[in-house]
């Protein structure tokens, strides 16, 4: 699989999940505005930001594990959201993603459901609907999905982990375009659930490659990230295992020390009574990482994302705190260094995490769905020179 292959699959990946920010205003501090909140359904916990109506302006997507639906909320590309459109998601759904898996043009969703051993798919319209969900089955509760191109085919194919004890692995379902995928096939087998899930070709081989956060392990230091590297043509070999704190949940991918290869920061749950950390591997442009590098943040670390908040041309990190109520903001000098994190508050237990323009101003924004407050909280950057 080439290099350009692999833009391809980057290039869908990053226009379905996230309008990008380009080259804001420097500032000395991150400065969000205060969160704007939208009531969405019960136990708002997965978010994905995309163009869903080809607009042009940034749409929401947001699970609701209790309603059994996923609302939509539809930008007017200031800030500003239109009233939810709520569409059954087929279970209870907790993670989303989104791409356009049918090549038509229109973002589709896919939402792990846990208790019925399936991954659904809400067919976009391209007009901010959604068609009834379509099931495809897989072994072992599937949980986090990711969309990337794994077989070099140029149809994008669904990644997702599966957390049932004797099935913990990760199943690749590879898509066909029309609507269709094959069986999955899965890798790895661990002994904790895994339930982060990232992709990038961190051997620089020009082939996307997974790599796997596990749950709560025992001891506290055991190896809980699984790297496997990929064939390019769908498979992936045996995993290799690197130590995180306890207790991985989600995970982002950037290049934070600026030596042009991926490296990783995925938060860890640690107990309540505690502040969590964010680890921070680096790549070494081999499929291997370094010793991590342990970062404070709030209680009880959930989702992460990825962007530079500041303009300084250097990758910041943010990082939602469930038991906090608070994002926090980890400023990089570009070195793979951070500053003290900063805490922005945001509604009751946020579970996941988005970057994204969502005014047009090109400054990366974030949004977190919360369980406890049923709602969505948006954070205008208002980063000024």
């Amino acid at each position: 699989m080439k290099r350009n292959a692999i833009a391809t699959a980057a290039t869908l990946m990053l226009s379905s999940i996230a309008l990008q920010a380009q080259a804001p205003a420097t500032c000395s501090l991150p400065g969000f505005k205060e969160p704007i909140n939208i009531n969405t359904g019960l136990f708002a916990s997965g978010v994905a930001i995309g163009d869903l109506n080809l607009d042009g302006a940034a749409d929401m997507a947001v699970t609701n594990q209790n309603s059994k639906n996923v609302s939509i909320l539809l930008g007017d590309g200031t800030g500003g959201f239109k009233g939810k459109a709520d569409f059954p998601a087929g279970g209870s759904p907790e993670r989303i993603a989104a791409g356009d898996l049918d090549g038509d043009g229109r973002l589709d969703l896919v939402l792990p459901i846990q208790a019925g051993n399936v991954v659904v798919v809400l067919w976009g319209d391209g007009r901010g609907g959604f068609s009834e969900p379509a099931t495809f089955a897989v072994e072992g509760s599937p949980f986090m999905p990711v969309i990337a191109d794994f077989d070099a085919d140029r149809r994008l194919d669904v990644a997702v982990t599966t957390r049932t004890a004797g099935s913990r692995r990760v199943a690749v379902l590879s898509g066909n375009g029309m609507r269709r995928f094959k069986a999955p096939s899965y890798f790895g087998n661990f002994e904790s659930a895994p339930i982060a899930l990232g992709t990038d070709d961190f051997n620089r081989d020009g082939i996307l490659d997974l790599a796997a956060g596990g749950g709560i392990n025992a001891p506290a230091d055991a190896n809980n990230l699984s790297i496997l590297l990929g064939d390019g043509k769908g498979g992936f070999a045996v995993p290799t295992y690197h130590t995180v704190g306890q207790a991985p949940q989600s995970m982002s991918i950037g290049d934070f020390n600026g030596d042009g290869f991926s490296d990783i920061a995925i938060s860890n749950s640690l107990p309540v009574a505690m502040n969590s950390t964010v680890s921070v591997l680096f790549g070494d442009g081999k499929g291997g990482f370094s010793q991590r590098m342990p970062l404070e943040i709030g209680a009880v670390g959930r989702g992460t994302g990825v962007a530079d908040f500041n303009g300084d041309g250097a990758l910041d990190l943010a990082i939602a705190n469930n038991t906090s109520n608070t994002v926090s903001i980890l400023l990089g000098d570009g070195k793979g260094r951070f500053a003290p994190k900063i805490d922005l508050r945001v509604g009751t237990n946020p579970r996941k995490l988005a970057v994204g323009d969502v005014n047009g101003d090109n400054k990366a924004d974030i949004v977190t769905p919360n369980t406890g407050s049923n709602d969505v909280s948006i954070l205008i950057n208002s980063c000024a020179p």
